[in-house]
């Protein structure tokens, strides 16, 4: 059984990586490194066109609460979290040339609250001011959180200035937009029109690439640092293969191959080949439903233009030499006083393997159909440059130079 606290730890994980993917995503430079459990929950880091390296610290506190927020006044969330900032300052301060602190959480906080006027100061007096209260805070503390509430007041004001001057807070999901992490990281995609349904998965596939990043860091003993290239390239085939999935070689029934081999004849070259070699009728009539369904699934997608020409004919190129290797292949193998029509009907048998599923330029098809009646596509266009057949009376004649 699954307890409230565990739970709550569950899902402030959780806020954790999709405020990674989010930070990922919403960056405008091409050169950002993000970090999960590195000097902070989330860590960016980022250098833009003129060279200067920036570092944000990111604390994610999520609730599960009906009422209240995170950074209490006297909350260990917000002095243990200004302490350890305070604690690593000088070191960040020689390494990077730009810091910011943000205290992030799903929650709305309170104007009155202290953590909302820390992350509002931004003139001199303000932040004189907050620096004045960390102090009379210290002296009175007597909460839970007071030791470390004292912790904070003992650095400099110095110190303390810069961490208010550079300290955000971030509420209610810190998304302009009022959404979810999630939600916005998904509009950050940019998808098109006709794959914004499947925002979802891809989303969940990215994130589920991230927690599997980070399972295998930790488990390594290793930190965790995420690069956007990386998962912008997991976007981009995540976006390829839904598409595709889409549109490539659907099931045969999904094809309007029935209503084209009902309005067509049969009178076709590769059907009068199988019919020579004596197929049986069953077999010519799944042949004629494998052709007009290759048919009809080409003509949906040129009308698509997903597939480009090119891939076509590198495919009708792959499907020929593949015919005439397994031909070379037979001939080896086969007796001299075998028949022909016998020969014949191995290479048709062969090539028309339903284990073989031929690739569509980059992208792997699912359905036997979609081989087959491109294969007896093939074989109903004796002027193709790629032109297979199935009976040898049918094999194009030699002129006088090709004997030559």
């Amino acid at each position: 059984m699954v307890t409230k606290e565990a739970s709550s730890k569950i899902a402030g994980y959780n806020f954790q990586f999709q405020r990674a993917l989010y930070r990922l995503f919403s960056s405008e430079t091409p050169e950002t490194i993000v970090g999960i459990e590195t000097d902070d929950d989330v860590v960016e880091i980022t250098r833009d066109a003129n060279g200067l390296v920036q570092i944000v610290f990111e604390q994610d506190k999520h609730s599960v609460q009906d009422s209240g927020h995170p950074f209490q006044d006297s909350s260990k969330n917000l002095w243990h979290t200004m302490h350890i900032w305070l604690d690593s300052m000088d070191s960040v301060r020689q390494k990077y040339q730009s810091v910011s602190y943000c205290l992030v959480t799903n929650k709305e906080v309170p104007t009155r609250a202290f953590a909302t006027r820390l992350g509002a100061a931004k003139d001199k007096s303000e932040i004189d001011e907050c620096i004045k209260e960390i102090r009379l805070r210290a002296a009175d503390a007597k909460s839970e959180g007071a030791a470390s509430i004292k912790a904070v007041a003992e650095f400099s004001d110095e110190h303390l200035y810069f961490l208010i001057e550079n300290l955000k807070l971030m509420d209610e999901f810190a998304i302009a937009s009022g959404a979810a992490p999630r939600e916005a990281t998904i509009e950050l995609f940019q998808l098109p029109l006709d794959l914004l349904h499947k925002g979802s998965d891809i989303y969940t596939s990215i994130f589920g690439l991230l927690v599997d990043n980070c399972q295998t860091a930790w488990v390594n003993k290793q930190q965790v640092w995420i690069d956007k290239a990386a998962y912008t390239n997991r976007l981009h085939s995540e976006i390829a293969a839904h598409r595709m999935k889409r549109f490539v070689d659907r099931p045969l029934m999904s094809t309007s191959y029935q209503k084209l081999l009902n309005k067509n004849g049969n009178d076709h070259l590769f059907l009068r080949q199988l019919q020579r070699l004596g197929v049986d009728n069953k077999v010519c009539d799944h042949a004629l439903s494998h052709y007009w369904g290759f048919y009809a699934e080409r003509v949906h997608l040129q009308a698509e233009g997903s597939v480009l020409l090119t891939d076509w004919n590198d495919r009708d190129e792959q499907l020929h030499q593949r015919w005439q290797i397994i031909g070379d292949n037979v001939m080896l193998e086969a007796d001299s006083s075998v028949n022909e029509e016998v020969l014949d009907k191995k290479v048709l048998a062969k090539t028309l393997d339903p284990n073989y599923l031929a690739k569509l330029g980059l992208n792997d098809t699912n359905n036997t159909y979609f081989t087959t009646g491109n294969y007896h596509d093939l074989a109903n266009q004796p002027e193709h440059t790629c032109f297979v057949h199935w009976h040898s009376s049918f094999a194009p004649k030699k002129n006088d130079g090709e004997n030559k």
